[in-house]
Formats: C-alpha cells, sequence, structure tokens
C-alpha cells in the first residue's frame, strides 16, 4: 500500500498534528498484515483480565481478510510503520524515523519546551524558536550558519550563553560563567612540592590555588585589576627570568636612576655592588664596607667610626657643623680651627726651596697674625717665631742645640736655667724678664744709643747694685732726677754729679771738685765739715774763718 504524507505536513510540529488528524495513511507489517494508527483504528483488542485483579490489554493488527491476527509470529514480527500518538503530547513518526516530545494535537506548542528525536539526532527546543536549545548531533548539520558534525552536543543559545561540545576537534566551548563547587583537575596533573616538578593543571575550589605546568597566557589576557596583559609583563622579564625593562613607583625609578622613598633591610640584609666576594662595596644595616682583593679598604659602622686604607682626598672633614670646631678643608689642604664663621687658625704645609715642613698660623682678624714655621731643608732646618710678643711661661727643663744665634751672634753654649751665666746679651725693643734674675753677665747693652730705658714708670726696679757708675760715653754728667737716697752708702769718686731733686744722705758723701745744688740744702740738723775759707761774696764760711774775721758777740 503506497503511503501518503501531505507535503503542508513536511515540519516536525506540522506531522505530528497529521498523525493526531489521522490524515496520515497506514501501511502492512511485516506478515502483510494492515496496520492501522493507534489507538482509534485498532480492529483487534484483547483484553486479559489477570488474577491480581488488573487486566492487560494487547492491540494488534488484523489481517487483509479482517480477521485478527493473532498469532504469536505476527505479533512478533509485527511492526508500526506508519505513526503512533501516546496521549496528547507523544508521537512516534514510523514513516521518518521520530519521536517527539511535548507537541500537542494542534502543532501549535506556544511558550512551551518540546522535544523529538530521529536519525540526525535530540534535538530541544523553546516555543517558536527556530534554533534548538539543545542538540545531541549523529550527522553533520547547520542551523543559523554554524556547522555541527556527528558527535557534537550542544547546549544554550548561540551567540549569548551555551556549552558546545565539537567532537572532531575535541574540543568544549562554553559562552557564559561557569560555576563549579570543586576541584578541576586534567587526567595528566602531577605535582612533586620538593621538587616544583609540575605536569599538567587543578584548581583548587577550597583554596583558590592554580597549578599549571607548562601553562601559555596569551598576550592580551589581563592579569589583575589593574589592566596588566600578560605580554606587558612578558616583555619586562626575558628567557632566563631577569627584570629587563625599568621599574618605575613611588618607591624606586630605575628609568630616572633614583631611589625615591625609604627601603628597611632586615639583620643581614644589604645592598651589593660586587665583582665577587672579595671585591666591591657593601651597605647593610651595620654600616658600609668596601673591599679589594679580599682587604678591607674602608668601613663606617652605625656607631660613627671609620676606617680607611687610602688617601681621602677633596671635601671637609669637621667635628661639627657649627661652633668651635676642628675642620679638614680638601680643597685648599688645610687643617683649620673655626668658631662659627669665623677663621682662629690653620695648620698647612709649608713649601720652601728645595726641602718643606709645615705652618701654623692665627688668622690675623682681631690684631697682627702670628705664626710658628717648622722648616727643613737639605743642608738644614729651622723654626720660625712671628708674633708681636713670644712668652716662656714655666720651666724650660732641658733644651739642646749646637748653635744659637742671639742678635746675630751663634752661640754655642745655652745656660742651664734663667739663673745661668750668659756670656752676652743684646736687648732690642722692650722686654719683659717675667721675674727671672740676670746673673753673671759679663755686658749688657741696649740696640742702640741713648734710645732705650733700664725699666720705666710702670716697671721698674727695686735695687740696683754696681761697683762703678759712669755717665754717657764714659765721662758725661750723670743725672738723677727726683729723689735719690743712698741709704747710709757714700758717694765717692765721682767726677760731676747735677742732682735736680733731694738728696738723702745719712752717709758722707765726698767730692774731689765741686758740688752744685740748685735748690735748698736740708742738713737735717747735720755737720757740714771742712769747708774751706771763702773766696767769692757766695761762698760759704767756715767756722775757723768766722771765728778770725769776726769779734765774739
Amino acid at each position: 500500500m503506497e503511503e501518503k504524507i501531505p507535503t503542508e505536513y513536511s515540519s516536525v510540529k506540522g506531522l505530528v498534528s497529521s498523525i493526531f488528524s489521522e490524515t496520515a495513511t497506514a501501511t502492512v507489517d511485516s506478515n502483510n498484515n494492515y496496520i492501522v494508527p493507534f489507538p482509534n483504528k485498532v480492529d483487534y483488542i484483547k483484553t486479559v483480565e489477570l488474577c491480581n485483579g488488573s487486566v492487560k490489554t494487547n492491540s494488534g493488527s488484523t489481517n487483509t481478510t479482517g480477521g485478527g491476527s493473532v498469532s504469536a509470529s505476527s505479533l512478533a514480527s509485527g511492526r508500526i510503520s506508519a505513526y503512533l500518538t501516546v496521549g496528547d503530547l507523544i508521537a512516534i513518526d514510523g514513516i521518518n524515523g521520530r519521536i517527539s516530545f511535548g507537541i500537542p494535537a494542534t502543532g501549535v506548542v506556544g511558550n512551551n519546551s518540546y522535544m523529538y528525536m530521529d536519525a540526525t539526532g535530540i534535538f530541544g527546543y523553546y516555543g517558536d524558536d527556530s534554533s534548538p536549545w539543545f542538540m545531541v548531533a549523529s550527522t553533520d548539520m547547520e542551523y543559523n550558519g554554524q556547522s555541527y558534525h556527528g558527535g557534537d552536543f550542544f547546549v544554550g543559545n548561540y551567540s549569548t550563553a551555551y556549552l558546545w561540545w565539537k567532537y572532531a576537534s575535541q574540543t568544549l566551548e562554553i559562552a557564559g560563567d561557569i560555576l563549579i563547587a570543586g576541584d578541576i583537575t586534567s587526567s595528566n596533573f602531577t605535582y612533586d612540592p620538593d621538587t616544583g616538578t609540575l605536569t599538567g593543571y587543578k584548581l583548587e575550589y577550597l583554596t583558590g590555588n592554580g597549578y599549571f605546568g607548562g601553562a601559555l597566557i596569551s598576550g592580551s589576557s589581563t592579569i589583575g585589576t589593574l589592566g596588566i596583559t600578560a605580554n606587558a609583563i612578558g616583555s619586562a622579564i626575558n628567557s632566563s627570568g631577569n627584570l629587563i625593562k625599568d621599574v618605575v613607583n613611588s618607591n624606586l625609578s630605575t628609568l630616572s636612576k633614583q631611589i625615591l622613598g625609604d627601603f628597611t633591610f632586615g639583620v643581614s640584609g644589604a645592598i651589593k655592588m660586587i665583582t665577587d666576594s672579595n671585591n666591591g662595596l657593601w651597605l647593610s644595616p651595620t654600616g658600609i664596607l668596601g673591599k679589594k682583593a679580599g682587604d678591607i679598604t674602608f668601613a663606617i659602622g652605625i656607631d660613627g667610626n671609620p676606617y680607611f686604607t687610602g688617601t681621602i682626598t677633596g671635601g671637609l672633614i669637621q667635628t661639627s657643623s657649627t661652633g668651635i670646631r676642628t675642620v679638614i678643608d680638601g680643597a685648599d689642604d688645610k687643617l683649620k680651627f673655626m668658631n662659627g664663621t669665623s677663621l682662629w687658625g690653620e695648620i698647612f704645609p709649608y713649601a720652601g726651596g728645595s726641602g718643606g715642613g709645615m705652618s701654623f698660623q692665627t688668622s690675623g682678624e682681631y690684631s697682627s697674625q702670628a705664626s710658628v714655621t717648622v722648616w727643613e731643608g737639605v743642608a738644614s732646618s729651622s723654626i720660625e717665631l712671628d708674633a708681636n710678643d713670644i712668652y716662656i711661661v714655666g720651666t724650660i727643663s732641658s733644651l739642646t742645640a749646637t748653635s744659637i744665634t742671639l742678635g746675630g751672634v751663634a752661640k754655642t753654649a745655652w745656660p742651664t736655667s734663667f739663673s745661668g751665666n750668659w756670656s752676652d746679651i743684646t736687648i732690642n725693643g722692650d722686654k719683659n724678664m717675667q721675674g727671672y734674675d740676670l746673673t753673671g753677665l759679663t755686658e749688657v747693652t741696649p740696640h742702640s744709643s741713648n734710645t732705650s730705658y733700664l725699666g720705666n714708670s710702670t716697671y721698674y726696679w727695686d735695687y740696683l747694685y754696681v761697683s762703678n757708675l759712669y755717665g754717657a760715653g764714659g765721662t758725661n754728667p750723670i743725672n738723677m732726677y727726683n729723689n735719690v737716697d743712698f741709704q747710709s752708702h757714700n758717694l765717692q769718686y765721682c767726677n760731676d754729679i747735677d742732682i735736680n731733686g733731694n738728696i738723702d744722705c745719712e752717709g758722707s758723701a765726698d767730692f774731689n771738685s765741686y758740688c752744685s745744688i740748685h735748690g735748698v740744702l736740708y742738713m737735717n740738723y747735720q755737720y757740714i765739715r771742712d769747708v774751706a775759707d771763702p773766696v767769692n761774696n757766695q761762698d760759704a764760711a767756715n767756722k775757723q774763718w768766722c771765728e778770725g774775721h769776726f769779734a765774739p758777740i
């Protein structure tokens, strides 16, 4: 019997509708028995009551004569070659080899879901959507411009959210989020935490740890929440794991070669600029250390104590930045003594001729500059003192010299003390002996004649012990001013004495020539003896001359 399927019912929903409306024609079974759609056109129905009170209904086909086909062979070999409906939502299409679920007799599903299966696969739809919401393909096909192949499994809405297993490429394609309450582990995953050897991958649900063996992160992938791509990170590190890009942040900039913030090191941490363990520079919390060929060349500890084996060139080294301090100034090679901005004194190298030495000098800011220069030449050495006044305070216990020049005269002997015997001393200018005695001197002379004083109104001699007192040139008079007291001693052997003041003489005064007194002569009730007879009108007369020339009264 020729089968008949209306062309207007060629779609799945239309075909199901024709099944329910009985417009689809029947056919015969394998035994040539006439088959009609169930359940309305079953000509042979047999009900058997079971002993448990239920019933079992068998339906079969009728033969061409209208008789029931009840033989076992007919039932065993019988088939539904047309259509079968079960209830209102299940239809079996024997002609196209399709079973549908959820399509009603009207073929209109509205907003309800339905599915069907046939030789091309299993398909699930929703409402009037033209593309399946899920599909298991057993052959190649296309939906909305997408090609599917046998073995593919698809769930979802393409281009928005879906899961697509692509059998041909052995890949699972997912559009949308994946929420997994458990670990994701590759079948080949192995990991040795001791050696760090890792194969495959694993994502742990509870810890959030990810393990990837030989994973490749694409260049456009963003790592973290700051929009940094894998390409940006990969281009900053070479294949050896070394950083090859500049580091620029708020603490450090290798681009401008600047440290912008504070860095704190541990007890054993350090900044090293070294070629090996024996050569380089170390900066650590304990100080700064420099080495060359294993030897320490310099070190500065956190206690401030420095150690240097080389030469310090240039710059300033000072005991303080303000106030009274000592400064080593590398700019002019001087050791300076400062008070604020004022220079008090300085020591510096002294060069002269073919020799050299050092010089210490004051600044000269307050009066005149004073200096001490110690110098050594090829043939001789010297110490030069240059100042307005030179004082020796205290006792010189020992002073050794081959020769000392005093006033241009070389002296080869030096007294053991200031009270020793000096052969000759030439005094040039005002000299203050500070309480010392000058004894045993052969000759003491001034620097020039008739210009110097032996003492002055402030510093004067208490006693003057002399054997002979001569005037200038040996013959000129000696002038005595103010009071002259000879303390009961005689004034003898004087050629001429001019006295402009008073003479208190408790002893005797012998004059071989004459004595001129320009003032009053007070005898203090003492005698004037051995007066010569008067010659001139103003001469004094003695007792004998008066008694001889005048009668007694």
